[in-house]
């Protein structure tokens, strides 16, 4: 499977607006970016804890 492959195979978001990723703004401020590296965080442990012990996951997820 080549890149653009898996692009397309992703999820899509559930509300159709939602498609359109906006960066910065008057809501980007460094607490909603530090909210994202906390989401993006949790994911990752949650990916480990079900998936098993990753050595590549432990750094990006502190």
């Amino acid at each position: 499977m080549d890149g653009a492959e898996n692009w397309l195979s992703l999820p899509r978001p559930q509300w159709s607006h939602h498609e359109i990723a906006i960066w910065g703004g008057a809501s980007e401020d460094d607490l909603a970016i530090a909210n994202g590296y906390l989401e993006v965080a949790e994911n990752a442990a949650r990916h480990w804890i079900t998936h098993g012990p990753n050595d590549f996951l432990p750094i990006p997820i502190l």
